[in-house]
């Protein structure tokens, strides 16, 4: 990890000062607590078969998951994108998060 940038003296004092929120702290907490839930759940899904054009499998377990999660509306679309919502409590932004994986089962999110 030599090539990665310093980070930003304003960036990281405004993080620093973010971390310290109680509900961040929780966040974190609980990130950490499930570190090794995720990696197993990331290996299983890697482990179905889905060849390309072909991850039908691998779709239909990751809706099951969201569903298990709480999402609602969660439905698989034409190309095979898996999608869902989990609303929020308030009248923030909306957040959008995407992964792309790849057939190796190394993902991006």
């Amino acid at each position: 990890m030599k090539n990665i940038p310093a980070l930003d003296p304003k960036v990281l004092g405004l993080v620093t000062e973010i971390s310290k929120e109680p509900k961040v702290e929780a966040a974190i907490a609980f990130i950490k607590d499930q570190t090794e839930v995720a990696m197993l759940e990331q290996i299983e899904l890697c482990e179905i078969e889905a060849p390309t054009f072909h991850e039908e499998k691998r779709a239909a377990s990751v809706a099951e998951r969201m569903r298990q999660y709480g999402l609602t509306d969660v439905h698989i679309d034409e190309i095979g994108n898996v999608i869902g919502i989990r609303k929020g409590s308030g009248n923030g932004p909306v957040l959008a998060i995407g992964a792309l994986c790849y057939r190796s089962g190394y993902c991006l999110h």
